[in-house]
């Protein structure tokens, strides 16, 4: 079936291929090399990488769709928090960084969630990292677990570690800046986030500038924290879908399908069944589905926080190594 017409993410933002005055998803995109440390950035300065598309929406306390110009319609979940960011990132901010080539190899990490004792003992007694190796973790170190702090703090303190951002490290950011805006919520005064009072403007810069994807070009390698709409290109996807994406929904008939993405598993199929690359994608975010493996990606949220395993993926061999977590941190929902 060849799908044509609209590609378009259901519920957040809707991205119109055939429509050239919507495809600049990412206005201020620069796609750049990594950088060891981002430079650090006032806490109360927005630098992640948030676009005027995914700005501009304005989301009201029901979670309906704002009014005015550039308005998009709001998630099946509450993402409210999106509307917090009104500016785009600063200058040296990139929605997408690239890992040169190192020596050794490449370990991919799924969702840590803050369980911080499992995060170690997969880096150093399962994989046995070394200076030669590279880590990027798909994003989601916080909340859930116990030691989100932690996991920041270690990610920070090795250079040869990155993150890649999630739903949750987003989720924090925004009630970090809600809580020193005095605009915070209940529901957002919760265990879940508590940690956050921690935080010291280096942490809070961390957070904001961690990107949306990472490529790995020396293993034609890609990773998102959720998931890619197929045949859209990197730059064109909406950010919705790199940190919320979990199914695609085909309509139409054979001649004049079309496919939009969901943060629902509920209707339409995994995105990873219609992936086919042409670069191998890891992703995290699905805890639900535990592990993914097609010959084009690999999904690595395992739940670690529900009790299951904190999974890694090993390149270039795409080798799957894991520890069992050390306890029942939150029960899953579902």
């Amino acid at each position: 079936m060849a799908l044509r017409g609209s590609v378009r993410w259901s519920g957040v933002l809707r991205c119109a291929r055939s429509s050239r005055t919507r495809l600049s998803c990412h206005p201020h995109s620069t796609v750049g090399r990594f950088s060891p440390r981002p430079q650090l950035v006032a806490p109360h300065t927005p630098c992640a990488a948030h676009t005027r598309g995914m700005a501009s929406a304005t989301v009201g306390e029901g979670g309906s769709e704002g009014k005015g110009a550039g308005s998009m319609p709001a998630v099946e979940k509450d993402t409210r928090h999106l509307s917090l960011y009104s500016s785009g990132p600063p200058p040296h901010c990139r929605l997408h960084e690239e890992l040169p080539a190192v020596p050794g190899r490449v370990i991919v990490v799924g969702d840590p969630h803050g369980c911080y004792d499992e995060f170690m003992e997969l880096l150093e007694s399962k994989c046995n990292i070394t200076e030669d190796d590279a880590v990027v973790v798909v994003g989601d170190l916080v909340n859930k677990g116990p030691k989100s702090l932690e996991i920041i703090r270690e990610v920070m303190a090795r250079p040869n570690v990155h993150s890649i951002r999630g739903n949750h490290d987003d989720y924090a950011l925004a009630c970090w800046q809600k809580r020193h805006a005095g605009t915070e919520r209940a529901e957002e005064q919760s265990d879940t986030v508590q940690w956050i009072a921690q935080l010291t403007p280096e942490e809070v810069s961390f957070l904001e500038c961690l990107p949306f994807s990472m490529r790995i070009p020396q293993h034609n390698a890609l990773v998102v924290h959720a998931g890619m709409l197929p045949g859209v290109p990197l730059k064109e996807q909406p950010l919705a879908s790199l940190y919320f994406l979990r199914n695609v929904v085909t309509e139409g008939d054979a001649e004049n399908a079309t496919q939009h993405g969901t943060a629902l598993d509920s209707i339409g199929e995994p995105w990873i069944n219609s992936w086919h690359g042409p670069e191998f994608l890891l992703f995290g975010h699905d805890a639900k589905r535990k592990l993914q493996q097609t010959e084009h990606a690999v999904g690595l949220d395992t739940g670690c926080c529900y009790g299951f395993n904190l999974t890694a993926c090993i390149l270039p061999g795409r080798e799957i190594v894991r520890v069992a977590a050390h306890a029942t941190y939150q029960e899953p929902k579902g």
